[in-house]
């Protein structure tokens, strides 16, 4: 079984309903791909998670008032989960789509409620909790909790560490000799800038709602937890530990999954993601392409070294405007991830739209406009 094929069956094989002779299959798969075993924790987690949440929610009333505002109709105070009676239907809901359905449904609801609270005015700030030495809010030292408002700075220096609550849909740790500033707090745009320093972030809300400003590129949440360090230069190094993180600047734009980094620099925006388990030299290879002088040399490395899961760093090399190494890139990647029925090499080296987003979602990385 190919990585597609196991990703695929990963919500099966959590339930238990994979046949024998494919589960030796899939956990074989496991213990090599760093991509699937993080997806398949994940799910084991958000399970754990739906398990213990509570049978009823109790929200402030000034949300239920927004609800009642946006439906134009009276609201209960009480969200309540009920499961059904029935033996055989218990059963049933216990497993497959229908349970992850309900999960879906139950976690919609909990971010909704966080969302309306997030939404109601004047929780424009974040809370700040003191980890380590004396982070400062401005020129204020945070004793042991604090604020950070709009448009206010928060620094570490060598011996602090803080914690920031990000509205309700994340949080941040934010790392040694770090300084960061609060642009936006509440509604749909989250949004800091960092100067420089390393962040450590979770984000449980919907994609395209956090995003962290650098001098070298944006990075834009897609559901997930990541490292982002910018140098005192601006240039900067992602690291993403779950789900997708994208990195834009001025047209040009990388997605970065599980496993993979990607380096950025001011003034070319974001490199080219590969897998942080790739050869060394394929490594060098695409640093040297995304900002050295030998690019023939380096692409040459890259796809001569180039594994199956590489992929996605050649996919992403096909945006090259040379159209001779958009043909080689396109060889090379059709051996290693042969395209989906409807995908050929007129159309992706043709631009065509449809076929690159095709190709990009048999690739796990649909979500995002490619050209």
């Amino acid at each position: 079984m190919n990585h597609n094929e196991v990703f695929a069956l990963l919500n099966a094989h959590l339930d238990g309903q994979i046949a024998l002779s494919h589960q030796e299959h899939i956990e074989r798969h496991l213990r090599t791909c760093t991509i699937c075993s993080k997806e398949l924790a994940g799910l084991r987690a958000l399970q754990h998670s739906v398990r213990n949440l509570p049978r009823e929610i109790a929200a402030p009333d000034e949300v239920w008032q927004k609800v009642a505002q946006a439906t134009g109709r009276p609201s209960p105070r009480i969200l309540q989960f009920q499961e059904t009676t029935h033996p055989r239907e218990n059963k049933v809901r216990s497993h497959g789509w229908t349970y992850r359905i309900a999960t879906i449904a139950a976690v919609v609801v909990i971010a909704l409620v966080g969302f309306l609270v997030g939404n109601i005015p004047g929780r424009g700030s974040w809370n700040v909790a003191t980890l380590e030495g004396s982070p400062c809010v401005g020129t204020t030292p945070i004793d042991v909790k604090g604020q950070l408002g709009h448009g206010e700075w928060l620094e570490t220096d060598k011996n602090s560490r803080a914690r920031v609550s990000v509205g309700s849909i994340g949080e941040l740790v934010v790392e040694p000799n770090t300084r960061l500033r609060l642009l936006q707090g509440e509604g749909t745009d989250h949004r800091i800038a960092l100067a420089r320093g390393t962040i450590d972030a979770t984000i449980w809300a919907p994609p395209r709602i956090f995003f962290v400003e650098t001098p070298s590129a944006t990075a834009i949440d897609l559901g997930c937890a990541y490292t982002l360090t910018v140098a005192d230069n601006g240039s900067g190094v992602l690291n993403v530990t779950h789900g997708f993180v994208a990195l834009e600047l001025a047209g040009r734009s990388s997605i970065i999954p599980a496993g993979a980094t990607c380096e950025t620099r001011p003034g070319i925006g974001p490199g080219t993601p590969y897998f942080v388990d790739a050869d060394a030299e394929f490594q060098q290879a695409v640093t040297e392409y995304d900002f050295g002088t030998d690019k023939e040399k380096a692409l040459d490395a890259l796809l001569r070294l180039a594994r199956p899961k590489d992929a996605l760093t050649l996919f992403h090399l096909l945006h090259s405007k040379r159209a001779t190494e958009r043909a080689r890139i396109f060889g090379r990647l059709s051996v290693l991830s042969p395209p989906p029925a409807g995908v050929t090499r007129d159309g992706i080296l043709s631009d065509d739209q449809k076929m690159f987003n095709r190709w990009a979602e048999d690739l796990g990385l649909e979500n995002h406009d490619w050209l």
